[in-house]
């Protein structure tokens, strides 16, 4: 009768990954009472309870506050070990804001300014982004539009 390996841990790195992290599920130590040393491994990544992968590492099925699970079943050839488990919780990673531009480019004294720029979150989260104004490097107020605070020359 043949003994199944004990794969004794399995680790996922990065240990606090964000989105478009490869991660790789680290394997511990393996050993077979029957005293093999030859093994193989059945890798399976789940994201909140889905099966996505089953290779070693994974990259492109997660965003933030995703649930990662790497299972992995050790084999001596003839028996199957127990599943053995690690998880992640994916970090949030931050928005970004770009292609920042004033409307109307060249405004006249008492016009309304608008702020325009393209808000991107690989995690897909709302756009929560506050607008914050200076006149002349002087606070001048938050939010968009900038209310006719300006006059000739600023």
């Amino acid at each position: 009768v043949n003994s199944p390996p004990v794969l004794d841990f399995v680790t996922i790195s990065p240990l606090t990954p964000v989105f478009g992290d490869e991660l790789t599920c680290n394997l511990g130590q393996t050993t077979d009472a029957d005293g093999n040393t030859s093994f193989t491994f059945d890798y399976q990544w789940y994201v909140n309870d889905v099966l996505v992968s089953e290779t070693e590492t994974l990259v492109d099925h997660f965003v933030g506050g995703d649930e990662v699970d790497c299972r992995v079943t050790p084999s001596d050839g003839k028996s199957n070990g127990g599943i053995v488990v690690d998880s992640v919780t994916i970090d949030h990673s931050a928005p970004s804001v770009s292609n920042a531009s004033l409307t109307p480019a060249t405004p006249n004294a008492g016009d309304d300014i608008y702020c325009n720029y393209t808000f991107t979150d690989v995690d897909g989260a709302d756009d929560n982004s506050t607008v914050t104004w200076r006149v002349n490097n002087v606070p001048a107020g938050q939010g968009n539009p900038l209310k006719g605070n300006i006059q000739k020359g600023d």
